[in-house]
């Protein structure tokens, strides 16, 4: 029997430095500072969850123009080119040999 483990990396942080900053300055945030201590922040203010927060004010400005419309090909194009932290572009063929140590039948997908 073949076995998968699928593993799911979102942008947390996990691969990149500050990736969701570092989309917002390539979409046009010129002011990050202000849009995290200032917009985000009034909303976290306001009882809401850090995630939704900024989510929310991605997709506010790019609503209103202010930066172009987050759609899944934007994102992709930002993964493309995202700095990666060192040694991520080892770790995924180094999860899958060890994996496969621990046991052939088991297969990682990303």
């Amino acid at each position: 029997m073949h076995e998968t483990i699928a593993i799911v990396f979102d942008f947390d942080d996990t691969l990149a430095p500050d990736s969701i900053s570092g989309y917002l300055s390539q979409a046009g945030i010129s002011d990050l500072s202000s849009f995290w201590k200032k917009e985000v922040a009034a909303l976290t203010d306001a009882d809401w969850d850090p995630v939704p927060a900024y989510l929310f004010k991605m997709i506010e400005a790019s609503k209103i123009g202010r930066i172009p419309k987050v759609t899944r090909e934007s994102l992709s194009e930002w993964g493309r080119c995202l700095p990666l932290h060192d040694g991520v572009s080892g770790v995924f063929d180094r999860l899958r040999n060890v994996a496969k140590d621990a046991n052939s039948r088991v297969t990682l997908e990303f």
